[in-house]
């Protein structure tokens, strides 16, 4: 059994503790290139993103399955319109911001299916659900108000994403407690 483990990567064997450490340290570089408008630092994004992707499926695949798919697929494409606009919009911060806000209503698609994931799981998992139903509503309205130029309307992700601060949380206790 121990062979067996072994010769598995640690995405498979540490799934908790890859989206934890991949969600917190994603959140710091974020941060940086978001405040100083460095795009660069988003293709270090995009890998941590895609590396939450996969650990996301790994870590709920034996209790939900298809929803653990789906929540990584979904996330994956997320992953895949970033790679896209950082290429597009290299050398154009403003066309960047404006097509990252848009692409933010597919993550808040990746969220909502977090969300169900932690709904069926249960107990204080009910909050965990609530909280990233919240953040992944945000991000959608957000979208949506650059897709219809609803400008007299201000956007709420930066008020919701509270359930993703919590979620990066929650992965790593999960990831020491299992240890």
């Amino acid at each position: 059994m121990g062979e067996s483990l072994q010769k598995k990567g640690i995405i498979q064997n540490h799934p908790a503790f890859v989206s934890g450490a991949s969600l917190f340290l994603m959140t710091i570089i974020a941060a940086v290139a978001y405040f100083n408008q460095i795009i660069e630092l988003f293709f270090g994004i995009i890998i941590l993103d895609f590396i939450v992707s996969v650990s996301i499926y790994f870590f709920f695949r034996e209790k939900s399955p298809q929803l653990a798919l789906w929540s990584g697929a979904s996330r994956a494409i997320y992953t895949i319109l970033l790679l896209v606009i950082v290429i597009l919009n290299f050398n154009d911060w403003q066309n960047f911001d404006e097509s990252f806000s848009l692409i933010l209503g597919v993550f808040g698609l990746h969220l909502l299916i977090q969300a169900w994931i932690f709904w069926e799981l249960k107990t204080l998992n009910y909050v965990m659900a609530c909280l990233i139903f919240v953040s992944g509503i945000g991000y959608m309205f957000d979208s949506m108000l650059i897709i219809f130029e609803w400008t007299e309307i201000s956007p709420i992700a930066e008020f919701t994403f509270l359930g993703e601060i919590v979620m990066i949380f929650w992965f790593l206790v999960v990831a020491f407690s299992r240890d």
